[in-house]
């Protein structure tokens, strides 16, 4: 009996490694090798590279809890957020990084600025800009995953909905803009020409259907998993309900059902 229990308490943190771990290699994939070299030539497989590292390899990191894996591993981190959690300002620091609204905007906020034309030009032009944006998105994106899948309370995952699908609409503007723009937006690949036989232009607008149609329908499953999740949750409390009312009604000494 010890050892059912015993392996099915390791089953979630085994899933959380694989996560965490399939979700640092595709991030690793994603920005290295030859997918960065054809991303320097074609917008395409540069949105590619952006919506592998919002919205697959950050949520599958955040899925594997990563903060509580290195409190876990390296005891000289837990007393630094032991130290953290005790120093007021610390302290503020950590409940507002766990607030899912902060997470969004901080998160949208990252998306629209850096498909600005002048940074993302900048992006383009200097590798160390680059690895800036890509941080920025991968590192907003665990929070914003962070914050939307695992909220501090269950009856909160109906505000994870809400946060999804906001993230899955202004994505898919900014996608729905690059699709129906007259003209290239960003000096880099305009400049370029035609690469792998697309004008810029259509090379735009193929990266804008990126951003609309597969990373919305990514954000459409996770926010119909979180619902599922939400109802589960909400019949649970209703049934806990019911056994305490029922509890309560039982006679004196009369064992509950």
């Amino acid at each position: 009996m010890l050892n059912v229990t015993a392996a099915r308490a390791t089953e979630p943190r085994r899933a959380q490694i694989w996560a965490l771990s399939g979700g640092c290699v595709l991030a690793l994939a994603a920005v290295a090798g030859p997918a960065d070299a054809i991303a320097d030539r074609l917008f395409t497989a540069h949105m590619i590279q952006h919506e592998i590292l919002i919205a697959v390899a950050a949520p599958l990191i955040a899925s594997g809890r990563p903060l509580l894996a290195l409190l876990r591993a390296v005891p000289s981190a837990r007393r630094a957020a032991v130290a953290l959690g005790r120093w007021p300002l610390g302290g503020a620091v950590v409940r507002a990084g766990r607030r899912p609204s902060l997470a969004c905007l901080l998160h949208g906020a990252a998306i629209w600025l850096w498909h600005v034309p002048p940074l993302f030009d900048a992006a383009l032009a200097h590798p160390a800009i680059h690895v800036v944006q890509h941080a920025s998105f991968l590192g907003t994106g665990v929070l914003f995953w962070s914050a939307v899948l695992h909220p501090g309370r269950s009856r909160d995952l109906g505000r994870s909905i809400v946060y999804l699908f906001i993230t899955a609409v202004h994505t898919a503007v900014l996608g729905a803009l690059l699709v129906v723009a007259q003209s290239p937006w960003y000096a880099g690949y305009a400049l370029a020409g035609h690469a792998f036989g697309l004008t810029p232009l259509q090379d735009q607008q193929l990266a804008g259907l990126v951003m609309w149609v597969p990373a919305g329908g990514l954000y459409l499953i996770a926010a119909l998993h979180t619902t599922r999740r939400w109802l589960d949750a909400a019949r649970s409390s209703v049934g806990r309900s019911e056994r305490r009312r029922a509890a309560a009604r039982a006679p004196a000494g009369a064992m509950p059902r």
